[in-house]
């Protein structure tokens, strides 16, 4: 017979129901205005940085995620309390990532965490779109782009991402990201679509890799530097 969730909840959280919340629980770890709206989660904010736990159901085990600038620092998944609460309180202190997970290891730092630390993760976002398994028809011809583009300098200072079917750039690496500079999509035998222009409507298509990256850079607004990205130290 399973369990009703009220008991099962109460036998992996005794500490939650006794405290009334996990923010209750919490206690000190989070600053005094976090709000207390939902029994087995909460979120919290300090400055730039941000962290939220949550209770996971149906096991013992608190699901911590920490943030800064809406970039993703640091997750994991821990049963002991007093360690959660005990990184959360690290974290919304600042101090570098590497700490944070040295001193909680069921941490882990985000691929991109010390890139943005240290203010230069356009190298870090370039390496992380090179490495990456694109599942997507075509993906030979995307990839070919990809390092295509990350050998011409002037590409290579941007930020790249995947949006669905298509290589993107930004001058900047955290939202609000650029929507005015070109995006590439393969079509397969050795053709590319380049979509261009404010809500990139226009259009171009090319019949070689050369040529694709020959029209990337021909409509590269002159604006089209990399944005400083601050420290998050």
């Amino acid at each position: 017979m399973t369990e009703e969730p009220a008991t099962d909840h109460a036998r992996h959280y005794p500490d939650l129901v006794r405290a009334g919340s996990l923010r209750a629980a919490l206690g000190t770890a989070l600053p005094p205005d976090t709000p207390d709206r939902y029994p087995d989660s909460v979120r919290a904010e300090a400055g730039d940085r941000g962290v939220s736990v949550v209770a996971v159901a149906g096991e013992r085990g608190f699901r911590v995620r920490c943030w800064a600038r809406t970039i993703h620092m640091a997750g994991g998944t821990t049963d002991d309390l007093a360690a959660a609460a005990g990184a959360v309180e690290q974290w919304l202190r600042p101090g570098p990532v590497r700490e944070l997970t040295d001193r909680w290891p069921f941490l882990t730092a985000g691929s991109l965490a010390e890139g943005y630390e240290c203010g230069d993760p356009v190298p870090a976002r370039w390496a992380q779109l090179r490495a990456s398994r694109i599942r997507l028809r075509h993906a030979d011809e995307l990839h070919a782009f990809i390092e295509a583009a990350h050998a011409e300098p002037r590409l290579r200072a941007l930020s790249p991402g995947m949006s669905m079917f298509w290589v993107t750039f930004s001058r900047r690496a955290e939202p609000p990201l650029c929507r005015d500079l070109p995006m590439v999509g393969a079509l397969g035998g050795g053709r590319y679509e380049i979509r261009h222009g404010a809500g990139r409507r226009e259009v171009r298509e090319a019949a070689t890799l050369a040529a694709t990256l020959a029209a990337v850079l021909d409509l590269l607004p002159a604006d089209a530097v990399p944005a400083p990205c601050p420290p998050m130290i």
